[in-house]
């Protein structure tokens, strides 16, 4: 009995060792080598993330809260520290909001990439550290061709999905805020502010471009399907 009983600790303690991340070391979000940074400014930090079939990030810190937008279908699992892990699938277009402060790795469980761009809300305060749902909710037209969807909120940001359909023209509106737009499709946008030449916007899924608050402007689709992208307006 006492032989089964050491046995019994033996295996135990093999089995904590095994589901321990290798290294026990944190690193910064920044740090973290499948995280590359994108765009950097005073309101945000973005990041394309790849983890490719089978890999697995580092344990990582994310100190800020964060919006992340997957590129490309994948089964992930997430190992949040002091939790028990979690698999997780995605489709290319979701949307997640999530609190910090948060520290984790990311196992791709599939056998997909998981590509994503991770957009950290800089200067939010710490929060409750709990993973955001994604945001469920109905799309709304906002011109004929054009379709606009609330993918989430917090006190610092308010995130939405757009999509204008080829040839279409968004009529002249204001941005009162500034802005991060995030390209889930191809993208070629023509720009038009009025008294300047017009200006166009081409952009690969999960490029990103930032506009500072006060653009007042038309948008017409000029490429030969659907443009689709997120926007994140900063409060």
């Amino acid at each position: 009995m006492p032989a089964m009983k050491a046995q019994w600790e033996w295996l135990c303690v093999f089995t904590l060792v095994v589901l321990l991340p290798p290294g026990a070391s944190v690193v910064p979000v920044a740090a973290e080598p499948h995280h590359h940074l994108v765009l950097q400014n005073s309101h945000l930090r973005a990041f394309r993330v790849e983890v490719l079939p089978h890999e697995q990030t580092l344990l990582h810190h994310h100190a800020s809260d964060y919006v992340s937008v997957i590129l490309e279908g994948a089964e992930v699992e997430n190992d949040v520290e002091g939790k028990p892990p979690a698999i997780a699938k995605s489709a290319a277009g979701d949307v997640r909001l999530t609190a910090a402060p948060l520290t984790h790795l990311v196992k791709n469980v599939g056998n997909t990439p998981f590509r994503n761009v991770t957009v950290e809300i800089l200067g939010t305060p710490a929060s409750s550290g709990e993973p955001g749902a994604p945001a469920a909710q109905s799309p709304r037209r906002t011109a004929d061709g054009v379709t606009r969807t609330p993918r989430g909120e917090t006190a610092a940001v308010r995130v939405s999905e757009t999509i204008i359909n080829p040839g279409i023209t968004v009529p002249e509106h204001t941005h009162t805020v500034p802005h991060l737009l995030l390209a889930l499709s191809d993208l070629e946008l023509q720009s038009v502010v009025a008294g300047r030449a017009p200006e166009t916007v081409r952009l690969a899924p999960g490029e990103v471009r930032w506009f500072e608050a006060g653009l007042k402007h038309t948008v017409t689709n000029l490429s030969p399907g659907p443009a689709r992208y997120v926007t994140l307006d900063f409060k």
